[in-house]
């Protein structure tokens, strides 16, 4: 390290920006004003804002601005707000660089509020952008004083416009994405397909694409220009303007500013080091947005460039080297073990943070990149040609074109027939920050021993030790301290979704939401991949209604379609419920996707271990009228050694009043109906006696749950009460003899 002062100054910028984050130090560049802007937020009333346009994304029913220098109106007042994002609903386009005013809604990104969520305002903020815009109106302003912005913006567009009829919708959503960064067009099964072979970084604009197209340019350059100085030149020139085009992500501008540094050593006969190389371009970056630190992108793009240039070298000295005086097969095959090693290593490289962020490991990563490295050059020379040359002649442009869709057709198909094989994408959960330490501590020391091993020291007395300790460290990755007895509310919004944990199996009550699309998608499965669970053993369905069942059927044909690795051995439903009207709206998804359906009633009984899921409600029998169906909700008693669960759905009037006399004292109930004053009545209260209840209700629900009589009554009783409203999801953690409740939000309050 000491002959590379450039790797000191950047692991010091590192550990310094690290300890601000630590101190609650602003490092994201936050806009001042914020009172201001935070009453904006909260009114939802009608702002408006001046910024000018840096960036233009098409989405199919909108266009989306990225806004810079904007500043806030409202109320006869103005605060900068910095970069944002604006959306509108609009089929005019205004042009990149120009500055417009714009009337529309402020918001925030929303942060995650269930573990495994997405937490869009901390993904944003680490690019500085803290604040949307949803617009109804915009007018222009000023013109833009430089078209180049917007030369580059209508080429991207008549780009993806020309490919998308030069071929099949797959295949040119992949090339669009691939080649220029423009995801429109990319097909969700593409996505899904790519994300299991464990080739996501195909599909945006990486290292991978700077480093063959500059090497690849430059080399061509070199041939028409036989001085080097204006061949480096023109080349960083390009690759600079294709950097732009792109989007300048985190990656690309990695990649751009190694590709330059070795353009430099080139040029001025000096050696290239790949670590000073890396290290220029992380303080560079981190100078510019220091949040670039705790981005994904960003962590992952740089581990692998380390895994290249540390790692792989250290791994590959342990294979045996062939002879000068080899045979060609011999040859041959050594650097195949080289490749695939290498492969290997980046892949093992990135494990801990992919499982950190996706919480699920592509297991056919190395594979895969081992088939497609070899033709991602050609791919991608030949897919510029042909992009640019349907831009004048379609017909020039699918000649051009066949060989790259062909070889994404082929591709695709690979990795469509791996999804389909089991234990494809393992679901690993998610590691804690000090495993994903420990892990890299133990591939640092792999390195250490393997350099050591290679310069032929002597380390006789640590050898054995040091590749024992590596893996040790490495294989805590995965170690996961298992809850006897966990109950955790999730929030979805207008709706409900239980997560019930008893040892190793895992059950869900519910699974829906009328406020937030797509829940089980983005609220549901990630919070299993995040605990990693890969079964349950089953779901209870407590009623038919939308807010109970939308993400359950969003489960099931996701595991139908073969897009998770989750399984799920049985669906419950009540008794009531058989042969009814719109059963099969359940009863056909989870036939596809291979999971049993049995029906419940009052005095069935579900064992696993220590815990026992009493069945309360319905009655056997039990006839329901239309209408009607949240009094006969499912109704589960829980008991877990000394403590007791009440799970009641959406039981309301006649349901409450079946079950009042029978029902014995619990430490726990789930509030039905999301808190509604016709639900949780005096006498039901009274008999239950929860120390504990938890409401699934939304922020500002259009309903006004939780009601405040049914709150009066719950504190009138003594019980504690929690409401995901406020605090996210909602975990209850029992030994059997005490219990205790966690929520996600830091910030919350006991209503």
């Amino acid at each position: 390290m000491k002959k590379r002062p450039l790797c000191l100054a950047c692991i010091g910028l590192m550990t310094a920006i690290f300890l601000m984050k630590l101190a609650g130090l602003p490092i994201f560049g936050e806009p001042a004003g914020t009172s201001l802007i935070e009453d904006a937020v909260k009114e939802e009333t009608e702002i408006h804002v001046i910024g000018q346009i840096s960036r233009r994304e098409q989405k199919p029913n909108s266009v989306r601005y990225y806004l810079k220098n904007t500043i806030l109106f409202f109320h006869n007042q103005e605060t900068p707000l910095n970069n944002i994002y604006l959306t509108v609903q609009s089929p005019e386009k205004y042009p990149v660089g120009a500055e417009i005013l714009a009337a529309g809604v402020l918001d925030k990104p929303e942060s995650g509020r269930n573990p495994g969520q997405f937490d869009a305002r901390s993904y944003y903020a680490c690019q500085k952008i803290f604040y949307f815009v949803w617009a109804e109106n915009i007018r222009l302003l000023k013109a833009p004083a430089l078209p180049a912005g917007e030369w580059m913006a209508q080429l991207r567009e008549s780009l993806s416009e020309r490919v998308s009829l030069a071929l099949p919708g797959g295949q040119a959503g992949i090339l669009a994405a691939m080649l220029w960064g423009d995801r429109s067009l990319l097909e969700e099964d593409s996505r899904i397909n790519y994300q299991f072979g464990g080739v996501s970084h195909i599909l945006s604009i990486s290292g991978l694409h700077i480093s063959l197209m500059g090497l690849a340019l430059y080399r061509f350059v070199r041939r028409l220009l036989p001085l080097r100085l204006p061949a480096a030149a023109a080349a960083a020139a390009v690759m600079l303007c294709y950097c732009l085009f792109t989007g300048a992500q985190a990656a690309t501008i990695r990649a751009f500013l190694m590709f330059s540094v070795s353009l430099g050593a080139q040029l001025t006969g000096r050696s290239y080091d790949m670590l000073c190389a890396l290290s220029l371009s992380g303080i560079l970056i981190l100078l510019e947005n220091p949040g670039m630190l705790f981005y994904s992108g960003f962590q992952l793009s740089f581990t692998a460039v380390i895994a290249v240039g540390v790692v792989s070298p250290a791994a590959v000295s342990l294979l045996p080297k062939p002879g000068h005086r080899s045979g060609r097969l011999r040859r041959l095959t050594a650097r195949v073990l080289e490749t695939a090693l290498s492969c290997g290593v980046v892949w093992a490289a990135a494990l801990p943070l992919t499982a950190y962020y996706f919480y699920e490991i592509p297991l056919w990563s190395t594979l895969i990149n081992l088939l497609m490295l070899p033709f991602m050059g050609g791919l991608m020379i030949l897919g510029l040609a042909g992009s640019c040359a349907a831009l004048f002649s379609l017909q020039a442009g699918r000649l051009l074109l066949y060989a790259p869709g062909l070889l994404l057709e082929i591709f695709e198909s690979a990795m469509e027939l791996l999804r389909r094989l089991p234990g494809g994408l393992l679901i690993c959960g998610q590691p804690r920050p000090w495993q994903v330490v420990l892990c890299y501590a133990g591939i640092g020391l792999f390195v250490f021993w393997c350099r050591r091993r290679a310069e032929g020291k002597s380390v006789r007395k640590i050898s054995p030790a040091l590749p024992a300790a590596a893996l040790l460290l490495c294989s805590l990755l995965f170690f996961r301290r298992e809850t006897a007895f966990s109950l955790t509310a999730l929030d979805v919004g207008q709706g409900d979704c239980l997560a019930l944990q008893a040892g190793s199996v895992h059950f869900l009550v519910d699974g829906g939401s009328s406020s937030e699309s797509l829940v089980g998608k983005y609220r549901i499965l990630p919070y299993l991949k995040q605990q990693g669970i890969r079964r349950l053993e089953g779901i209870f369905i407590t009623h038919p209604d939308a807010d109970h069942i939308n993400g359950i059927q969003e489960l099931l044909q996701a595991i139908a379609n073969g897009d998770t690795q989750l399984s799920v051995k049985r669906l419950f439903l009540p008794e009531w419920m058989q042969g009814r009207e719109g059963t099969e709206a359940l009863t056909r998804p989870a036939a596809a996707a291979d999971v049993q359906v049995s029906y419940l009633r009052a005095g069935d009984l579900i064992r696993t271990g220590s815990c026992r899921i009493q069945v309360l409600y319905p009655k056997p029998g039990q006839t329901v009228p239309s209408g009607e169906e949240n009094s006969a909700s499912l109704v589960l008693a829980v008991h877990y050694k000394e403590m007791d669960f009440l799970l009641t759905g959406d039981l309301e009037g006649p349901g409450e009043e079946a079950l009042a006399d029978t029902l014995t004292a619990c430490e726990y109930l789930k509030a039905a109906h999301h808190g509604s004053r016709n639900s949780t009545g005096e006498a039901f209260l009274e008999a239950a006696a929860p120390a504990v209840c938890v409401i699934s209700a939304p922020e500002n629900s259009v309903y006004g749950h939780p009601h405040r009589e049914t709150l009066d009554r719950l504190r009138q009783a003594g019980t504690r009460i929690f409401c995901t409203s406020r605090c996210g999801a909602i975990r209850a953690v029992t030994d059997g003899q005490t219990i205790e409740v966690f929520t996600f939000l830091s910030e919350y309050d006991i209503l």
